[in-house]
């Protein structure tokens, strides 16, 4: 099947549709997969309108359907810890579960990697928490290698996260 893949910019109107999305995505994580603690059953709304207004959400589409949603930013010191220039980093990758199996989220991870050569960066980085086993072996089938380990904490408490770099 073709995959190609455009990323356009997410704008406020959109926040339904982001939303919707990662919604979907969570509670297939939640239902299907038991994993309890990646995402929230809903972002706040105030989170994904700040990814928007810093202009790192985008709508993927394909053929003219919107079939994602993923968030890139230019750094992650929260997570990664003092930028190196270097990267481009993933969070929020949420593929339509009505489009699953059609290999869309290395498409899309792919696409962001383009984006990376386009800005001049070597790296494409993401991370989950540790326990999302089926997550871990999807980022490792995509060509990510495994960097370190870090503590975070969210709603659900402390969590130890697993770093990927690609």
């Amino acid at each position: 099947m073709k995959k190609d893949l455009e990323l356009v910019l997410a704008s406020e109107l959109d926040l339904g549709v982001v939303q919707a999305i990662l919604s979907e995505s969570g509670r297939w994580m939640r239902e299907a997969r038991g994993v309890l603690d990646q995402w929230p059953e809903r972002f706040p709304d105030w989170l994904v309108l700040e990814a928007i207004r810093a202009r790192e959400m985008f709508l993927v589409y394909r053929d003219n359907e919107c079939i994602g949603t993923v968030r890139i930013q230019e750094s992650d010191e929260a997570v990664w810890g003092p930028d190196d220039r270097q990267a481009l980093y993933v969070h929020s990758l949420a593929v339509r579960r009505s489009l699953k199996g059609q290999g869309l989220g290395q498409a899309i991870l792919d696409e962001v990697q383009k984006e990376a050569a386009r800005r001049s960066k070597r790296f494409l980085r993401l991370d989950c928490i540790a326990t999302n086993e089926s997550l871990r072996r999807f980022y490792e089938r995509c060509g990510f290698v495994y960097r370190r380990n870090i503590m975070q904490t969210n709603a659900h408490g402390p969590r130890e996260s697993r770093l990927y770099e690609r």
